[in-house]
């Protein structure tokens, strides 16, 4: 399957979970307390930490490998089964000390119940990396929106009959067992009771490694709200909190769906770098058309979404995003580099790259949180891109791409921003100085001129790009080159 069939299937399981999501958001809400959901955030915590460990990240050795035998599947499967028991068992003998540690009573059923999502995770693991290894991604999103509104049913029924945070629990357990069983019988793979440790032996660097990265990656991401509860007030520290969300929303789910569709068909093809290039170049001109506008357009009409959305109580929260938005256009570029270095068998560099990124980020987060919180965001940015400087340099080499071409891709967005935000800087001093509507027309018409500039302008400079040879076709997503309007040969004609 290709890149872009593949993308159509992630963004189907991706997006209706989503919708499953803010419909049982909306509905649960009424019967269960928000002591409850807190009380679920934190078992949550520790599901999240485990969870990184479970597989040791031998679901994704499964789709980078060049050839998969039954020796390797079935060490895999019975390494997972065994992983996820002694995970479950673990979590039941640790309960009273996270307990004490979170100091809060209420967590032992919770994490008693929660602890068997392991042993049912770990039945279809490999089956679901064996999936999407083989690009089966139109099964792996009927399987996944099955599972999700299976645990969105027994949720509601427990809400129902009061069941209070348990309707979560169950919601959790539910969804894990039957995602499992799902993969274990759709697949076309059985496993057998043979185990070799040869088997393990093949995958074990690269997903030792794996695992090292994403356990540093866990804590890097989430040192930044320990320091500034430590630091800061609740109020800070919820505003912060709430910037990061509404950055992170519509880019988590579009680099998702890029990382996840591209893995697959990178690792098939890890001997060709023409053809890794060419795709990864793709990729990185759809995910900046897309999150450079977005985010930019944030920053510049951040103060009247905040007030309008939030009310101007949440006002830090706009100067927090001054420099939160940019930060998530470096994290969309970087979130595929992941991908090219595990797919190209670099998990080593991937690794160190990992450690070096929580260094700087955890770094920045204590010289910033010596002065302000504003300090302390532009701190992460700037940690940011020294870091994304240092991963592309690593990317780059992996895949030997040269430097200018990369640059080429992220002109066009650029320069289509700089248009548009300058045409929205002019709307706004003729709106402002006639005072002709209220905020929330003015929100609407920027974002109106904003979504017209830009897709304009982005028209024409691809059209120049193409027509004076700046680009070539083979850099710009086949989707556009279909568009008429992208007819380039006719353009300036």
């Amino acid at each position: 399957m290709s890149l872009l069939s593949n993308a159509k299937w992630v963004s189907l399981s991706q997006f209706g979970r989503i919708i499953i999501q803010l419909i049982s958001l909306t509905v649960l809400t009424r019967f269960i307390p928000p002591a409850d959901y807190g009380l679920m955030a934190l078992g949550t915590v520790v599901m999240n930490f485990v969870f990184i460990i479970r597989d040791l990240g031998t679901a994704s050795a499964i789709i980078q490998r060049k050839e998969v035998d039954d020796d390797i599947l079935n060490s895999v499967f019975w390494l997972n089964v065994t992983m996820g028991v002694g995970l479950c068992i673990l979590i039941i003998l640790c309960t009273p000390l996270i307990e004490l540690l979170f100091k809060n009573e209420k967590l032992d059923n919770i994490l008693y119940l929660l602890c068997f999502c392991f042993p049912l995770a770990s039945i279809g693991s490999a089956h679901q990396a064996l999936m999407e290894r083989n690009s089966h991604f139109k099964k792996i999103a009927i399987i996944e929106l099955l599972s999700s509104l299976s645990g969105f049913v027994v949720a509601l029924l427990v809400a129902i009959n009061n069941g209070g945070v348990y309707a979560l629990v169950y919601q959790l357990i539910c969804s894990s067992f039957i995602s499992s069983i799902l993969f274990f019988y759709l697949s076309s793979w059985t496993p057998s009771l043979h185990f070799k440790f040869e088997g393990v032996k093949k995958i074990i660097g690269f997903s030792s490694r794996l695992t090292v990265f994403n356990l540093v990656n866990y804590f890097s991401r989430n040192a930044d709200a320990m320091i500034i509860s430590r630091k800061y007030d609740a109020n800070i520290l919820g505003a912060y909190s709430l910037a990061y969300r509404i950055m992170l929303f519509p880019l988590q789910s579009l680099t998702f769906i890029a990382s996840r569709s591209l893995y697959p068909i990178l690792s098939r093809n890890q001997d060709d770098l023409k053809l890794i290039r060419e795709i990864y170049l793709k990729t990185i001109f759809i995910i900046s058309m897309i999150t450079i506008p977005l985010m930019l357009g944030l920053v510049f009409l951040r103060t009247p979404f905040i007030t309008i959305a939030l009310g101007p109580n949440w006002a830090i929260t706009s100067n927090i995003l001054l420099w939160l938005a940019p930060t998530g256009i470096i994290q969309s570029i970087l979130s595929c580099s992941g991908s090219i270095l595990m797919s190209t068998n670099n998990t080593k560099t991937l690794m160190l790259l990992g450690i070096f990124g929580a260094a700087i980020q955890v770094l920045s987060f204590f010289i910033g949180s010596l002065f302000s919180i504003n300090i302390f965001v532009f701190a992460y940015f700037i940690a940011n891109v020294i870091n994304a400087l240092v991963v592309l340099y690593f990317t780059f080499k992996s895949i030997k791409l040269n430097i200018y071409l990369f640059c080429k891709i992220l002109l066009i967005p650029t320069l289509s921003c700089s248009v548009m935000i300058t045409a929205l800087h002019f709307v706004k001093k003729i709106i402002y100085i006639n005072n002709v509507v209220n905020d929330v027309s003015y929100l609407i018409i920027q974002v109106i001129i904003g979504c017209i500039v830009y897709f304009i302008v982005f028209y024409i400079f691809v059209n120049i790009c193409l027509r004076f040879k700046i680009m070539s076709e083979k850099m710009i997503p086949d989707f556009l080159l279909r568009i008429k309007f992208f007819s380039h040969k006719r353009f300036l004609n």
